[in-house]
């Protein structure tokens, strides 16, 4: 049987998780969006990101939701500006 592994997407549309209550529940990681074209950081990206990184078993990934109209050399500038190296220092 192969291993499954439950993660959540959230960005500001979500409030503050339990993410240790999560974690318990059998959740695995969570993708935080971190950043949106070429200058919008979401705002309660270092909430989640700081609340799975207290965690250890979770795995944390941050993600850009890019514009395919707008400048890729921007976006990934906006990306790594708004903490999109955090899951590295997991």
């Amino acid at each position: 049987m192969a291993a499954t592994s439950r993660f959540i997407d959230v960005s500001s549309y979500q409030g503050a998780q339990d993410w240790k209550a999560l974690a318990a529940g059998g959740l695995t990681g969570a993708q935080v969006k971190a950043s949106e074209g070429e200058h919008t950081h979401d705002d309660h990206y270092r909430i989640h990101m700081d609340g799975i990184l207290s965690v250890p078993s979770l795995l944390p990934q941050a993600y850009h939701y890019g514009w395919p109209t707008q400048d890729a050399h921007a976006e990934a500038d906006n990306y790594l500006s708004a903490g999109g190296r955090d899951a590295d220092a997991h």
